[in-house]
């Protein structure tokens, strides 16, 4: 029933708009005791109230905000008053109660349900009786509609019914009509839809006939065949047929919509007539989902939606949301788009999908994560259409809010900033996209795009046949493309013939800085794109049977050139690159190169790259800097690749770098690479300016041995044939066959053990320190008979005692050091001695050349040393399987295996990555120890001691941090410092600066010069030896302040260039060291790129971003 005045049904109702968006009202619930505090319903009984009047509701996308906080009045009259009594009427009267809520009084629960609403619409009612069953939340339900601005349908029509009903023409009108107007539709409950209710008025249950016949048994409703009025709505909420209460009509929850921001004015103007906007003041700034909901109606939301434990929302319609707006996933709810879409209403971008999750719980069973499903749905025009955790956690610890499990099925995710983001978390991840399409296309606009997907400390995620692309922008440039994954510290899994990365500037782009977590990709196409691939400090990782087609787009990055590369690998090990094929797009050959290595000999691991095609490249194979390994082995090998005919370079190897001295198989074999037969230039084949090697080919197959390469630096070797039949890839050996390899790995550690102390007890008869000193002491009356000595025991003096002699000149005449240094070519070829040789010793040029000649010289040290290398190269990639069995390999993935085969391993980067994982997991104590044994446990050299260093800074700053990604700017600042560093600490810096705040370092863009005309590209590393720059803050706001360093006295500037490579100012600067500050708040806001400019060439460069 209702209380208060009646108001005569707006006559322009009917044609005023519904509100837009979906319904949801705060609400206050007020438990009525007796006046001493006592009787009244529990806690628990309110509850579930409300919990049956949400779940009413809800189905008509209708819906109510329950703090889950109660109130108490204490007041024994009220306790049992009758909903008609004035006491009630004083009670929920609009003017005693708050105008921001809707209050809902739970009075005693004995007797049958009734209840009263203040006024229509109002936001107050009084319920009593027993209220959790059908017929008591029907109630609640009632007089809630009420509130909503309800009528009852038995409100009536006289008229109505003697047309339809004229032997009934002489029934008292007052058993049909409230009679306020005798009118068809004024008359009535206001609303079109529900059928004239006409035995029931007030309350008053009979007329001449029982209407509904209730069978107590099977607790249904049925109308009386007796009476004679067939279309009586006897399951209406606003009917009183209390045990059958069940809908509304379309029609009552379209004025529901409509009264909540009803106005009408005077016809003559002067004022408002009616009005019922005070019920926004109601109005939630949450949607509260509480029970299982469909949507499959179009739908507006213009606030946040949660989705309360244990239930679900399932929208198969088109959910428009407000700028801003986002849904929330709670643990153990669940929210499934089937055949759906969920967009922008208006013009700005919705927030997106939270599925928040429990770090310690599992996801299988799905018993304390939330739940995001998508079949056949589309996502679009949010700003990170997902994240799986909750990004604003109480206390700021959002990982411990990980662990939200994503399925998506055939799913569309569109114009997103971004489209999924998955943060640390330990347990399996069961995440998976399924023939997913993530796009960026020319209805993106107003959100900056830097990656679909990114990925921090996850393990196990999956991408099967998935496409990633950016179609905006000029079609042939990279700047704003981003990346189609972006990943820290990550294992995840890209899969399936129909994976697809196209016009991004990276297809892939991943990185380690705390941890060994690996990935897979197989079987993908990666097209158009300046790297397909960029593995930065990553390990252990697989990509294999993809195709790569790398140009495609113009060779210029302002402010430099760019090369457009399959895959690069900066700082790895223990990775497998094989099977892929790498095509090169004619229009931008100059500048692709197929597979680049950079740096990943530092930490002594063996690495190769195996059966990999190369074809109308610049570049097949390019190897930057220090890929050399130890003396014993280590480095990058390169094994059964295949040059099918059109590159300008099949193999190049930087100057000042260099590879693995004995490139050959694990066993001893041939490479059993093959060369193009087209080649143009001089070093076409091989170019290689890095160490002397030894090139070990199969002299019965001609496309295997070069014939265009640099001669003075590569030694032909004839060896048996490579059958190229051990490709094995990470994390594809079968459980069965893993103990075959685990057995095959401890005897190439035996038999490279014997190797080992067979060559160590041949170098310098065993006492490589004693003949140090022995060369340093030595008297010149004593130098011939030392050289004697010496030559007694060639090839098998160390490069060490070689250096001594050299060093000694005044003791050691030329004649005696060339006879030394021609009996030792092993010695004189191994690193940069050569270079020692021409800067520090007394040689003269002829004297030079003869020792240079006799480099290349093969002895019996030099067939025992590649027995060394080969054994170690098999024991290492051995380890690397058994490895990546364990990192790669979901089902088998254990630490404890994963650090005990580290162990067996044994290699610097191995203890580097035993202490990351440590650190990962938690145990600080333990990682730091382990990170302090390196000193001692390893003989390190000066590169390798400033490397260790910077790495205990490292770890220091970051043990210091709840998170990488809620540094302070002190500390950002330093590990911005840790970045301009060398090394593996210098390049985890730049990934996490990277990954957690957008300081985007730029990649390795080296390429060759052709032996006409071309000069190498500039790059970031060209000048670093001249000059430094460094910029703070960046992003900037007002101002930027850049920190120089010159070791040249020439002209110099720093300039700030556009998007476009037009230079926005230029600050010439006339000391070699300072700091120079630019206003910036003139400067839209954007990328911009920042340059010294050093005698007319290119310096160190950076990013900057300006954000007002």
């Amino acid at each position: 029933m209702a209380t208060g005045p009646d108001i005569v049904c707006e006559s322009t109702m009917d044609s005023f708009p519904e509100y837009s968006c979906a319904l949801s009202f705060k609400l206050r619930v007020v438990i009525v005791r007796d006046s001493s505090g006592n009787g009244g319903v529990s806690d628990a009984y309110a509850k579930d109230v409300i919990a049956g009047l949400q779940g009413g509701f809800g189905v008509y996308s209708i819906y109510f905000d329950f703090d889950g906080n109660l109130e108490y009045l204490n007041d024994t009259d009220l306790l049992n008053a009758s909903p008609a009594s004035t006491a009630v009427s004083n009670l929920i009267n609009q003017s005693n109660n708050p105008s921001g809520q809707l209050s809902i009084y739970i009075g005693s629960d004995s007797g049958s349900p009734e209840g009263a609403a203040g006024s229509i619409p109002g936001i107050a009612t009084y319920v009593k009786g027993y209220l959790l069953d059908n017929a008591g939340i029907g109630v609640v339900v009632h007089e809630v509609g009420h509130c909503l601005g309800l009528y009852h349908t038995f409100r009536g029509s006289e008229d109505l019914c003697e047309l339809r009903y004229p032997e009934y023409d002489d029934t008292d009108p007052a058993i049909f009509c409230d009679s306020l107007l005798e009118n068809l539709y004024e008359c009535g409950d206001c609303v079109p839809d529900t059928p004239n209710d006409p035995w029931l008025y007030f309350g008053n249950m009979y007329g001449p006939f029982e209407v509904v016949l209730y069978d107590t048994s099977t607790h249904t409703c049925s109308i009386n065949p007796l009476q004679p009025f067939w279309d009586v709505d006897i399951n209406n909420y606003m009917s009183y047929y209390q045990g059958c209460y069940e809908h509304f009509t379309p029609g009552q929850v379209a004025r529901m919509r409509k009264v909540i921001h009803f106005v009408r004015y005077n016809y003559d103007s002067s004022g408002v007539e009616i009005d019922y906007r005070f019920m926004q003041n109601t109005l939630s700034e949450k949607l509260v989902i509480t029970s299982n909901t469909t949507w499959d109606d179009s739908i507006e939301v213009c606030t946040d939606v949660y989705i309360e434990a244990p239930n679900k929302l399932t929208i198969t319609s088109t959910a428009s949301m407000h700028s801003g707006v986002k849904f929330v996933v709670k643990p153990g709810a669940e929210l499934r788009l089937e055949g759906g879409v969920m967009t922008k209403a208006g013009a700005g971008y919705w927030k997106g999908i939270e599925v928040w999750g429990d770090a310690t719980a599992t996801q299988v069973p799905n018993t304390g994560q939330g739940k995001l499903y998508i079949d056949g749905g589309r996502v679009e025009f949010a700003t990170e259409a997902i994240v799986a955790f909750n990004p604003n956690a109480a206390g700021g610890d959002v990982e411990s809010t990980s662990g939200g499990l994503v399925l998506a099925f055939d799913a569309s995710f569109t114009n997103n900033a971004r489209s999924a983001e998955f943060r640390k978390y330990g347990g399996q991840n069961y995440g998976r996209f399924v023939n997913c399409a993530f796009t960026i296309d020319g209805g993106h606009y107003g959100q900056p795009f830097r990656e679909h997907i990114k990925l921090n400390g996850v393990h196990g995620l999956q991408f099967i046949n998935c496409t990633f692309s950016n179609d905006t922008g000029a079609g042939n440039v990279f700047l704003g493309k981003g990346a189609g994954i972006l990943s820290l510290d990550a294992n995840f899994t890209v899969s399936g013939n129909q994976t697809v990365f196209r016009k991004l500037r990276y297809g892939v782009k991943a990185g380690n800085a705390a941890s060994a977590e690996a990935f897979a990709i197989k079987d993908a196409t990666f097209s158009e794109l300046e790297k397909g691939v960029l593995a930065t400090g990553a390990n252990h990782f697989t990509i294999t049977r993809c195709t790569l087609l790398i140009g495609g787009h113009v060779t210029n990055l302002p402010p430099f050139l760019v090369s457009q590369e399959g895959v690069q690998v900066n700082y790895s090990t223990g990775f497998s690159v094989v099977d892929n094929t790498c095509l090169g797009l004619a229009a931008s050959q100059d500048s692709t190169v197929g597979i680049k290595v950079v740096d990943i000999g530092a930490g002594t691991d063996v690495n190769r790259l195996y059966g990999n095609a190369f074809d109308t490249l610049y570049v097949g194979n390019a190897a930057i800097g220090d890929n050399v390994g130890s003396v014993l082995g280590g480095g990058i090998v390169y094994e059964c690749n295949m040059n099918l005919g059109g590159n300008t370079f099949d193999f190049w190897v930087q100057e000042g770098g260099g590879i693995t001295e004995n490139q050959q198989s694990a066993s001893g074999e041939a490479t059993g690479n093959t060369f193009s037969p087209n080649v143009i230039d001089d070093e076409g084949h091989f170019s290689n300016q890095g160490n002397i090697i030894n090139y070990f080919f199969d002299a019965n197959e001609s496309v295997e041995e070069p014939t265009q390469y640099t001669g003075n630096r590569i030694n032909l070797i004839s060896a048996d044939r490579n059958e190229c039949s051990n490709g094995e890839v990470g994390g594809d050996i079968p459980g069965g066959e893993i103990e075959q390899v685990k057995e095959h790995f401890f005897e190439a550690k035996d038999k490279h053990l014997l190797y080992k102390e067979t060559l160590e007890a041949a170098l310098d008869d065993g006492d490589t320190p004693g003949l140090v000193t022995e060369v340093n002491e030595a008297k010149a009356w004593q130098a011939a008979t030392l050289v004697s000595d010496l030559l007694s025991i060639s090839p098998y003096v160390s490069q060490q005692v070689l250096q001594a002699v050299v060093d000694r000149p005044a003791i050691f005449t030329n004649a005696m050091q060339v006879d030394l240094l021609e009996a030792n070519p092993d010695g004189i070829r191994k690193g940069s001695f050569l270079g020692y040789l021409e800067m520090h010793s007394s040689l003269n040029e002829t004297e030079l050349a003869t020792v240079q000649a006799a480099s290349t010289t093969q002895t019996a040290r030099s067939v025992l040393e590649a027995s060394v290398s080969a054994a170690y190269a098999d024991k290492h990639r051995a380890a690397d399987l058994v490895l990546a069995y364990f990192l790669l390999d979901t089902a088998a993935y254990q630490t404890d295996s994963v650090l005990a085969w580290l162990d067996h391993k044994g290699s610097l980067h191995a203890a580097y990555l035993k202490a990351g994982i440590l650190f990962q997991a938690g145990q600080v104590e333990v990682a730091q120890s382990t990170l302090d044994s390196i000193s001692s446990t390893f003989q390190l050299t000066q590169t390798q001691q400033e490397e260790y260093n910077n790495k205990q800074v490292l770890f220091q700053l970051l043990e210091g941090q709840a998170s990488i990604l809620q540094m302070d700017s002190l500390a950002v600042d330093s590990l911005s410092d840790i970045a301009l560093q060398p090394g593996l600490a210098g390049l985890q810096a730049k990934v996490l600066l990277d990954y957690a705040y957008s300081i985007e370092m730029e990649p390795n863009h080296d390429l060759p010069a052709t032996g006409q005309a071309r000069t190498p590209v500039g790059s970031l590393s060209q000048h670093l030896s001249l000059a430094n720059l460094r910029v703070y803050p960046n992003p900037a706001r007002e101002s930027v302040t850049f920190e120089y360093t010159l070791l040249s006295k020439e002209k110099a500037s720093i300039r700030l260039l556009n998007t476009i490579g037009q230079v926005v100012t230029e600050i010439p600067l006339s000391s070699q060291t300072g700091l120079q500050e630019l206003n910036v708040s003139g400067l839209i806001e954007g990328i911009y790129w920042y340059q010294l400019w050093i005698g007319g060439k290119s310096g160190p460069v950076g990013k900057l971003v300006i954000q007002h």
